[in-house]
């Protein structure tokens, strides 16, 4: 049987990581109005929070396959691992595996609407530069800065 720090340290690992996934997904939310009215400023300043919640969460998430190793659990889903567990903690970690599972299908759900938004734009943009006579040629420039046709 695994030591119960063991599941504790998971416990704590996987509620650390839907913190980051919540933020995630508050970001991804906003991200869709950003996207909507073209702010690029804004647009620009989440993607730089989210890059750093990216970073964290690989953090965490090599964390806890690293502490699964350990505990001889890797390999299997953590469903698989909660059967393992004691059962005065299988609760706790069944309530955040859960509630993890839940954000992470809100945010797969915000990152498609984003998806679609974004190549809604980018058709936009691709239509009026055909329109224009620029989609196959792309604009380029001489040493003193003119326009080479």
């Amino acid at each position: 049987m695994n030591n119960d720090n063991e599941f504790r340290e998971l416990a704590l690992l996987l509620s650390k990581q839907l913190e980051v996934q919540k933020k995630q997904l508050t970001l991804e939310t906003g991200k869709t109005q950003i996207l909507v009215s073209g702010e690029l400023e804004k647009l620009d300043e989440v993607l730089k929070q989210q890059a750093s919640l990216v970073l964290s969460c690989d953090g965490l998430e090599s964390r806890r396959k690293q502490l699964l190793a350990e505990m001889e659990l890797d390999g299997l889903t953590m469903r698989q691992v909660l059967t393992q567990s004691a059962p005065q903690q299988q609760n706790n970690l069944e309530n955040i595996i859960s509630e993890l599972s839940q954000v992470l299908l809100q945010l797969k759900k915000v990152n498609a609407r984003n998806k679609k938004i974004l190549h809604c734009r980018l058709s936009c943009i691709n239509q009026c530069l055909s329109f224009i006579g620029l989609k196959d040629n792309p604009l380029t420039y001489d040493q003193d800065g003119h326009f080479n046709k």
